[in-house]
């Protein structure tokens, strides 16, 4: 083998083990074998021995070669390893951050031992919210399914059958409402505290979360929307009951205009609600997200 050939395959040997190293620890982090505190300790102390091991290798098989080691093999090995933590560090210590921030917000650390205040503000401000979910999951698992569910043909029977449909359907808008109004709440409450302790974090906590905010506020909004496009629904049916009846399990009209109102009032409340549906879904995704991979059941919540 020539010089030059040796030469280059100490190089790719130097630069394939750092990337290799790297590679390897993002790969063990993202998998959740390691959390990013360990990853963060071990990376430094693995790459200073896997480096030093390689390079007294290349020189000792060097010097039996009677070959000399370039310096910039060295310097570069060390540029490497430190781009390398420095490319994990840059990647991963938000998810540190992340992680110490839920550590406080379930603990029983008192808000005034929480240095420095902004943090205790956005602890609260987490604390409460997961409260809040907590008590809402606690009183959704009492509710019972709809019978007959909401929009059936069946649901639209008689007087006694809607008012009861219309009944339940009121108690689960208002517990989502509330639900919705006191996290929005939370929100503000941080905004008017946050606004006088850290002006500066204020701005910036909100700019990396354009949109979301408000979600809550504009949640409740939405489901107020769709309550009201519901309760229209079936006040309509009773304005109209001597032209809708149920024929078996098939609405009948007598009356083609009613029917085509009927029809128009009907896909309204529907289509909202599926807004609805998809913004809990939105919002349950990022609370996911937002808890570190932590099974959401782990937090008192419902989930896997």
């Amino acid at each position: 083998m020539t010089q030059v050939s040796q030469r280059n395959r100490d190089w790719l040997v130097v630069v394939g083990v750092n990337l290799t190293a790297t590679g390897w620890f993002f790969w063990q982090h993202y998998r959740g074998q390691t959390t990013a505190e360990t990853t963060l300790i071990a990376a430094p102390i693995v790459f200073v021995i896997l480096n030093s091991v390689m390079l007294r290798g290349i020189r000792a098989k060097n010097r039996r070669q009677q070959l000399d080691t370039p310096t910039s093999q060295i310097v570069t090995a060390i540029l490497l390893a430190s781009a390398a933590t420095g490319s994990m560090w840059a990647a991963l210590h938000e998810d540190l951050g992340g992680k110490e921030l839920m550590n406080e917000v379930v603990s029983s650390k008192p808000l005034s031992a929480i240095r420095p205040e902004r943090k205790a503000i956005l602890v609260q401000l987490l604390r409460t919210r997961l409260q809040n979910s907590r008590d809402y999951d606690a009183a959704v698992l009492q509710i019972k399914p709809t019978q007959p569910p909401v929009y059936s043909a069946q649901s639209f029977e008689n007087d006694k059958v809607m008012q009861s449909v219309m009944s339940h359907v009121q108690n689960v808008a208002s517990l989502d409402i509330s639900y919705e109004v006191k996290q929005q709440d939370a929100m503000n409450e941080f905004r008017t505290r946050m606004s006088k302790a850290d002006p500066a974090y204020l701005q910036s906590f909100e700019a990396e979360r354009p949109g979301r905010v408000d979600e809550f506020g504009r949640m409740a909004s939405l489901e107020k929307e769709w309550l009201e496009a519901t309760s229209n629904l079936y006040e309509f049916v009773v304005a109209n009951r001597g032209k809708i009846r149920l024929n078996k399990d098939q609405l009948a009209f007598s009356d083609p205009k009613v029917k085509a109102d009927f029809d128009d009032k009907k896909q309204h409340a529907i289509d909202l609600l599926s807004k609805v549906r998809d913004t809990e879904n939105e919002q349950a995704e990022r609370q996911k997200k937002a808890l570190g991979g932590v099974p959401a059941s782990k937090w008192g919540l419902m989930g896997d």
